[in-house]
């Protein structure tokens, strides 16, 4: 098709292409879907450095289509061309966000937790990940003692949670807002004890 002849039926097929691919992804973002957002639980950080590649490639690829599209659509003075380079960009930016989006997590490190206080809300997620070499039991309690009596997450009633070496759980917080008392037993830690702290999302106006 010439220079000024407009939209071309091959314009059409790439902008519903990439409007269902924004569709797709979307969904992958609501419903947590591994191969859009990273797993609660799992081996290694979040970001693992294969999705951060991957991510870095899809960028790649959809920045050299983005400009072949903007030229498409200035040499054949096409509108469709720019929907469809747009719904490339939301594809790549929600990827990014499901990579990059902030969690409610607590890391533990040689010597225990790398915090003293953690805060998220109520019936949401929180996660315990394990940098150590060795397995992690985390509890509610204090001093490294589970207290079968204390309320809180319930996989991390007394005797407690097991975290592998290198790998991260998750917990759901309950349903009333609150400070629980979390700690580390075994021998060799030094920063046992942390707060979760969870509160009551504001409800939107």
């Amino acid at each position: 098709m010439g220079r000024g002849a407009g939209n071309s039926a091959v314009d059409a097929a790439l902008a519903w292409i990439a409007g269902l691919g924004v569709l797709v992804v979307c969904g992958g973002c609501v419903f947590r879907w591994s191969l859009v957002v990273p797993p609660d639980e799992g081996a290694g950080p979040y970001r693992t450095p294969a999705r951060v590649h991957n991510l870095h490639v899809l960028l790649v690829i959809v920045g050299v289509a983005v400009v072949l599209l903007i030229a498409r659509a200035l040499w054949a003075d096409a509108d469709t061309p720019w929907f469809t380079a747009a719904a490339l960009l939301v594809i790549v930016a929600l990827v990014a966000v499901g990579l990059y989006v902030p969690r409610a997590e607590a890391q533990i490190v040689a010597d225990g937790f790398g915090d003293d206080w953690y805060g998220t809300s109520t019936e949401a997620r929180f996660t315990l990940y394990n940098t150590t070499g060795a397995p992690v039991t985390v509890c509610l309690g204090l001093s490294g003692d589970c207290d079968s009596a204390a309320k809180g997450p319930d996989r991390l009633r007394a005797p407690g949670l097991t975290i592998p070496a290198g790998h991260r759980l998750s917990v759901d917080t309950p349903s009333r807002a609150g400070d629980f008392k979390l700690t580390i037993t075994g021998p060799g830690v030094t920063h046992r004890d942390a707060i979760l702290h969870t509160e009551v999302p504001q409800s939107t106006p």
